[in-house]
């Protein structure tokens, strides 16, 4: 096992703040993958997990198992893992609709204060 890097979210909200979680921390760390239930599915992980990577759903962790066994006779037992949070997906949808709904907004006050220009003409 080789050493790697975690950044622990002490507040256990689910979600990664910079200022707000903790500092990234080298070690040995027994990261494990594993499913909540062995058959079914879970809506809340609860204490299955304390660092894990915890399936809710069997099947899906059926499917995720079956997906690094072809890799690993392809590639060798060697795997990269990103986790994405689906909140933050959404986050960051709602962000740009808003400023997209900001600009489009400050544009159009802007053209029809252009378009709408009376000019007098001076006596």
């Amino acid at each position: 096992m080789e050493p790697v890097t975690v950044i622990r979210d002490y507040d256990r909200k689910g979600i990664f703040n910079w200022f707000e979680s903790g500092s990234p921390d080298t070690g040995k760390f027994g990261i494990n993958i594993h499913r909540a239930r062995q058959s079914g599915s879970t809506n809340v992980i609860d204490n299955f997990s304390a660092g894990c990577l915890v399936f809710a759903d069997a099947s899906d962790y059926d499917f995720f198992m079956r997906l690094a066994k072809i890799h690993r006779s392809m590639h060798g037992n060697r795997f990269t893992l990103t986790l994405i949070d689906f909140r933050d997906e959404r986050r960051r949808t709602l962000s740009i609709a808003a400023w997209t709904s900001l600009i489009a907004t400050s544009v159009a006050v802007v053209a029809d204060s252009f378009i709408n220009r009376k000019s007098y003409a001076t006596i």
